[in-house]
């Protein structure tokens, strides 16, 4: 069991951290042999990775991982995913730095879109 009490599932040999993000992954398999997503990605890594402003070094200070990427093939667009059952400060501010450094948009699916 997780931190936040949720129970995890093993779907297809793979051991999801919670039921949502377990339910969600099915519902990704049947988009995927229907062929309206392609390139099922799980656990992508987005590294986190800060410019000081005074000296203008990188430095990596962190690893993002959301549950799923994938191509959507009919609004031709990559989907990046992240299933909550409830978002704590912490994980909302990940996702903005996330967002921000690569520009991209994080879909949060909660129990009642999955």
């Amino acid at each position: 069991m997780n931190k936040f009490h949720a129970k995890s599932i093993t779907i297809d040999n793979i051991t999801f951290r919670s039921l949502l993000e377990g339910r969600r992954y099915s519902q990704l398999k049947l988009l995927l042999a229907n062929g309206d997503i392609r390139d099922l990605e799980l656990q992508p890594k987005y590294p986190l990775i800060i410019t000081s402003l005074v000296t203008g070094e990188t430095k990596k200070v962190g690893v993002y991982r959301a549950d799923f990427k994938y191509y959507d093939t009919l609004e031709k667009v990559w989907v990046v995913e992240d299933t909550k059952g409830f978002m704590t400060e912490a994980a909302a501010l990940r996702i903005k730095i996330v967002q921000a450094l690569y520009d991209i948009e994080i879909v949060i699916l909660t129990k009642n879109d999955v």
